[in-house]
């Protein structure tokens, strides 16, 4: 090739921008989170090159697919502050599971001098043990009793009431924590769940998409397709994914 051809060769900004070789895609309405995961799995099976297998219809489909696995690992908590009832109604909160409630500034120790002995040593003159130092242990252990009890709760999920048991004092409020409901990606608040999200779907597309490009094999073709490799990168990807998230699982569990 000689000078003159070398500099009337096309720029490659114009090869990857031609119509032919990657046509418009249609968009389904997506919310912000959801299409920029789609866009991202996208550009990295080479979406901005090639026309892709997939549409982003279907690589929505996976994403919600991951997610739909995913939800199941979230265990991050929060808390909220409500005015104290026997029975209190969260439908406006989608709770998923409640961790624990607790009193909000008072309790029911108010005006009650909480010391704990550090031990009941008998006189080393007389043997006998000292009465304050017992009285302080008796105490001890009533309140210990009392406590055990106090802010017992049962979520009953299904009408979205949580029920409380509370010993005197009762409380003017109380706060809950608990783990809320996932509907879609775009209830995510912890940027860590969107990373284990975009890794998941990434590799579920990257094996339904190896699948398709080796469902048939050129024999004659100058170029052959990569989807045995592409298909292994996905399995080996998702299998690491699922890896990592179980041996980093928070057992979120209700005792009540």
């Amino acid at each position: 090739m000689n000078e003159e051809e070398i500099n009337n060769l096309p720029e490659l900004d114009s090869i990857f921008q031609d119509k032919d070789l990657v046509k418009p895609r249609k968009y389904p309405r997506m919310k912000k989170r959801t299409k920029s995961i789609v866009r991202y799995i996208e550009k990295q099976l080479g979406g901005d090159v090639l026309e892709l297998e997939l549409t982003p219809a279907q690589v929505k489909e996976i994403v919600d697919e991951a997610f739909d696995e995913l939800k199941h690992y979230i265990s991050d908590t929060y808390t909220i502050t409500v005015p104290f009832s026997k029975c209190i109604d969260l439908k406006k909160y989608n709770i998923d599971a409640v961790d624990r409630v607790t009193r909000c500034n008072d309790s029911i120790l108010s005006g009650t001098s909480y010391l704990v002995p550090i031990a009941m040593y008998p006189n080393t003159v007389t043997g006998i043990y000292d009465v304050q130092d017992y009285a302080n242990a008796l105490m001890v252990k009533k309140n210990l009793n009392i406590l055990s009890t106090d802010m017992d709760y049962h979520w009953d999920k299904p009408n979205r009431k949580l029920y409380i048991s509370a010993n005197p004092q009762t409380p003017s409020f109380v706060t809950i924590s608990f783990k809320p409901e996932y509907y879609s990606c775009e209830d995510i608040r912890e940027m860590y769940w969107e990373t284990q999200l975009r890794k998941m779907a990434l590799a579920m597309a990257k094996i339904i998409t190896g699948r398709i490009r080796s469902k048939y094999t050129p024999n004659n073709a100058t170029f052959g397709l990569d989807g045995p490799t592409i298909l292994q990168e996905g399995l080996t990807e998702l299998q690491n994914v699922r890896t990592y998230l179980d041996d980093n699982k928070d057992n979120f569990k209700v005792l009540n």
